[in-house]
Formats: structure tokens, C-alpha cells, sequence
């Protein structure tokens, strides 16, 4: 809880309002350019993808329910990728950022997300209904990182779609 509250901290900071803003454009982030914007995302995205594999892996590793080992084992997993999608876009330092491509990445990947809620959710009842707690615990991470996603997918979608006009 405590990474989705910074996360969403650092997304908001990006804001800043003085009397001098008043004739600015009320679409657009003031002082940041859509490069920093999208670089706090990766570091937000990072933080989530450290915290969860840093409790994931030693509490799949110790907790005897399967069900309980199983949701820490897929959080780990899933946010291995998520920690190497936010890290290759962060070593890509020189890059230039297009707005519009990123605003469309973002919200096809919203789509997806939502994909990933309702499979993990599927998921968590066939296990529950088939007594295989393995299943359930997969499913019911696979519904929190999911719904984490649609969420960071559609707040930068929408940021970066500020950028484009």
C-alpha cells in the first residue's frame, strides 16, 4: 500500500501552480516536460515492481499455504517484467519522447489490463470452485497487478495525451 501511495505522490507532484501559470493552459502540466513525465512514471513503476518482488520471493519461498505462496510467487513474477519494461525505458536516456505514441501505448495497455483483471479473477474462482488453492493464489495477483496497471496505464495515458494537445 505504502509503494501505491508514494507512486501516485510522484505522479502528482509533477504539478505546480503559481499566479504567473494563470494564463497557461489548463491541460498541460506545468514545468515538466513530457520526458520527466514519463520517467517518474518508470521510477513509480520501478518502486512497485522492487516492493513486490523484494516480499514476493522470500514469502513464497516460507508461507506454507499454497494459496498465500502461490499469489507471491505471481506477484514476483509479474514484476520482473514490470521492473525490466520500466528499466529499459529508463536507460534510454537520449530518446525523444513522442506524446501521442506514448498516450496510445498507455491506454492500449489500460486495455489490456483490464484483460488481466478479469482473467486473474477467473482465475481465483476456478480455483476456489476446483479446490486448487495454487490456482486461486495466481488468479487473485494476477487481479491486484492487473487493477494496479489499469490504473498507472490510464493516469499516464491521460498525462501524456495532455502533451500531444
Amino acid at each position: 500500500m505504502w509503494c501505491v501511495v508514494m507512486g501516485a505522490v510522484a505522479l502528482a507532484s509533477e504539478v505546480e501552480v503559481s499566479d504567473e501559470d494563470a494564463s497557461a493552459p489548463s491541460n498541460v502540466p506545468l514545468n515538466v516536460t513530457p520526458k520527466q513525465s514519463l520517467n517518474r512514471a518508470m521510477w513509480t513503476l520501478n518502486t512497485w515492481a522492487v516492493t513486490n518482488i523484494a516480499t514476493g520471493i522470500p514469502l513464497s519461498l516460507t508461507l506454507e499455504d499454497p494459496q498465500q505462496a502461490a499469489f507471491y510467487q505471481m506477484n514476483a513474477g509479474w514484476n520482473a517484467i514490470n521492473l525490466g519494461l520500466a528499466t529499459m525505458s529508463l536507460a534510454k536516456k537520449d530518446a525523444p519522447v513522442d506524446p501521442e505514441k506514448w498516450s496510445r501505448i498507455f491506454w492500449i495497455n489500460a486495455g489490456l489490463d483490464v484483460g488481466y483483471v478479469a482473467t486473474g479473477l477467473y482465475m481465483a474462482h476456478r480455483g476456489r470452485e476446483t479446490g486448487n488453492p495454487q490456482m486461486e493464489g495466481w488468479g487473485n495477483s494476477m487481479a491486484l497487478q492487473g487493477g494496479f496497471l489499469v490504473g498507472f496505464d490510464a493516469v499516464m495515458g491521460w498525462r501524456m495525451g495532455m502533451f500531444a494537445g
